[in-house]
């Protein structure tokens, strides 16, 4: 009896701490992907705590960037996006019920309010907002722990 509710506090502490050991893996990971080019400008004559602020810095303004330059060119596609979609959806509506068997969903597709879909995107936003702050959280973390 004591190890089966051993085993139940044993899961039940798991599933509790799966987000901390998945950023403490995620940093491990960092750590050995980042090492050996530590190592390297070791080898060069830097000093180790320099040669990490060389290599975290490089890895930081890689990342800035690619967002820099795929920030603009996504949000102008999402706009274009928005602005093409009654169009679009019409087409794809005429496409799919010519179709026998998608007929049913191209119907609705097109019985489908554009302000509703808007509604709807707003609504998961919302929703899932406070998710990608702990997600973006949760990756400083693990780069502050490979540090």
């Amino acid at each position: 009896m004591l190890a089966a509710l051993g085993v139940v506090f044993a899961v039940w502490l798991l599933l509790r701490l799966w987000p901390v050991l998945l950023v403490i893996v995620a940093a491990l990971m960092l750590v050995g992907a980042l090492n050996p080019l530590v190592e390297r400008l070791e080898r060069r004559g830097m000093r180790r705590g320099w040669g990490i602020f060389v290599v975290f810095f490089a890895m930081v303004a890689v990342v800035g960037a690619f967002a820099a330059f795929t920030m603009p060119a996504f949000v102008t596609q999402i706009s274009s996006f928005v602005e093409q979609f009654p169009q679009k959806q019409a087409a794809t509506a005429d496409r799919l019920e010519h179709m026998r068997f998608f007929a049913p969903l191209g119907r609705s597709l097109r019985e489908t309010n554009p302000a509703d879909l808007v509604a709807k995107a707003e609504h998961a936003a919302i929703a899932y907002g406070p998710k990608g702050i702990e997600l973006g959280a949760y990756v400083l973390s693990a780069v502050f722990l490979a540090l």
